[in-house]
C-alpha cells in the first residue's frame, strides 16, 4: 500500500456575486509535504484551503484525495481530512488529558481500555506530556493549539488542514510551533496550512503563494525567494 495523502487539484474557481475569488488553481501536494499557502489579506489563500480541504467546495473544478474525489460524499469519512481552524476548537476550562479523552470518546468507537494509550500516544507525540494536567486556559497560545491539533490527530488523519496556525504567537513560539509541523510531516502526515508570516519559509517542503484568486508561485522556499526578489526588481524596472 502506498502512502496516503495525496492531493489533486485542477482548475478550481471560487465565484461570489459579481467576481471570481479563486481562478483556475492547479495544485499537486506530495504525501508527508509540509505545504504553506500564502497571500495577502483576501487574496484567496483560505478560500483555496477551504476547497483543498472540502469545506467549501469550489463551484468549479475538482479535488482528489488519494484519488477519490472530495465530491464524493459518501466516502468523505475515509479519506481521514483533519482540520484546525484559526479558532480553538477546546473547552477551556477542561484539563488537557480530559480534552483529549472526550475527544477520542466522541470521535472513536473505541473500548476505554484502548482510549487511555491513545491519549498517551497523543499528549507525547504533541509534546504536551509535562501539561497534561492543566487547564487549558492556563496555557499558552502554542500549547493550546497542541491540544487543538492533538484532538484532530486522534482519528489518524492522513491529511491536516491548519488555518493561520501561528496567528498570535510570539515569534520564539512560532518557530517551535513549526517544527512541531514540520516533524508531523516527517513523520508521513501530509499538512497544509495558511499563514501570513515568511520567517519561518525554509521550514516548508513547498509554498503556495496565491494573490487576486490566481496561483502566482508554487514551489520550494529557495526557488520562491529568488522569483519574488525577481519580481520586484521587474517592477521597480517598470516604474
Amino acid at each position: 500500500v502506498g502512502r496516503r495523502g495525496l492531493i489533486q487539484a485542477r482548475g478550481l474557481c471560487v465565484d461570489v456575486p459579481g467576481r471570481r475569488i479563486l481562478d483556475a488553481v492547479d495544485l499537486d501536494i506530495q504525501p508527508g509535504e509540509l505545504v504553506g499557502i500564502l497571500g495577502g489579506s483576501g487574496q484567496g489563500k483560505s478560500t483555496l484551503m477551504n476547497a483543498l480541504c472540502g469545506l467549501n467546495p469550489a463551484n468549479v473544478g475538482e479535488v482528489r484525495l488519494d484519488g477519490v474525489a472530495l465530491s464524493d460524499r459518501s466516502r468523505i469519512a475515509e479519506l481521514g481530512i483533519g482540520f484546525v481552524p484559526q479558532d480553538d476548537i477546546v473547552h477551556a476550562e477542561l484539563v488537557v488529558e480530559d480534552a483529549i479523552r472526550l475527544s477520542a470518546r466522541l470521535k472513536l468507537k473505541l473500548p476505554a481500555w484502548e482510549i487511555e494509550p491513545l491519549v498517551d500516544r497523543t499528549l507525547k507525540r504533541l509534546q504536551l506530556e509535562e501539561h497534561r494536567h492543566k487547564r487549558i486556559d492556563i496555557l499558552s497560545g502554542g500549547q493550546r493549539k497542541r491540544v487543538s491539533i492533538a484532538c484532530e490527530l486522534l482519528t489518524l488523519p492522513n491529511v491536516l488542514f491548519l488555518d493561520e496556525p501561528t496567528s498570535g504567537l510570539d515569534p520564539a513560539i512560532e518557530g517551535e510551533f513549526m517544527d512541531l509541523l514540520r516533524r508531523l510531516a516527517s513523520s508521513g502526515l501530509t499538512v497544509v496550512c495558511t499563514t501570513h508570516v515568511l520567517q519561518n519559509a525554509h521550514v516548508f517542503d513547498k509554498l503556495a503563494f496565491i494573490h487576486g484568486g490566481q496561483l502566482v508561485f508554487y514551489g520550494d522556499p529557495y526557488t520562491a525567494a529568488s522569483f519574488f526578489l525577481d519580481s520586484q526588481q521587474a517592477g521597480g524596472a517598470d516604474h
